[in-house]
């Protein structure tokens, strides 16, 4: 549940939706958290955690989630979150 929220909210946002695959959660992750990076908002957990846990680290996926809204609305994020 967590990797499908945080991948279709940063693909939607790159306009890179229709390049997911369902069933490759790995492939997805990665692609968004490239695009994420190319955004400048660093990984905070990996495609991989993503695809082998069965619940990934919910701090992580927050904080991920938390920085990419920043990056859109504007937010100034005055303290690393990870």
């Amino acid at each position: 549940m967590y990797a499908d929220i945080l991948i279709k909210a940063v693909l939607y946002v790159c306009r890179e939706f229709d390049s997911l695959s369902p069933h490759d959660v790995r492939g997805n992750c990665k692609k968004a958290f490239d695009a994420g990076e190319a955004l400048g908002i660093p990984r905070v957990i990996e495609p991989a955690d993503m695809d082998v846990l069965t619940v990934p680290d919910k701090l992580a996926v927050m904080t991920y989630l938390y920085q990419l809204r920043a990056h859109f609305t504007g937010e100034i994020i005055t303290d690393k979150l990870y």
